[in-house]
């Protein structure tokens, strides 16, 4: 009997020791990616090639498809928290033209899983 009292409060702490190891690397693993997606946020150089993608007039002629552009892209953290980290992009073109250029959500172990199925069309996975 005292055996398996021995082997039971064993088994016990093997199981707490697994179940906080897995609590801390689970931490650690999220802080860096924190700090991974952190460093996304700046002020950066961008050089981007400009090209229309539509136009919703048929007679519409396209500008010139490989004219090269660059600026300023300032990344700015817009929410924070434990899970999810949104990122807006704008492109500082002149002191007094600023665009809202994209945006970025990162969730952390996000459940949802959005793919690109083509022709403008996306399907989520969970």
């Amino acid at each position: 009997m005292l055996n398996k009292v021995k082997c039971h409060l064993a088994a016990r702490k093997i199981f707490l020791a697994a179940v906080l190891f897995t609590a801390i690397t689970a931490t650690a693993q999220q802080q860096n990616g924190k700090k991974n997606v952190d460093a996304l946020c700046g002020c950066f150089s961008v050089e981007f090639k400009y090209a229309e993608t539509f136009a919703p007039d048929p007679n519409y002629k396209y500008h010139e498809r490989e004219y090269i552009s660059g600026g300023t892209e300032l990344s700015l953290p817009i929410e924070v928290s434990d899970k999810k980290i949104v990122i807006q992009h704008l492109l500082v073109i002149t002191d007094s033209m600023i665009v809202k250029h994209w945006r970025e959500e990162w969730t952390y172990e996000n459940p949802e899983l959005w793919v690109y199925q083509g022709d403008k069309t996306w399907k989520k996975y969970h």
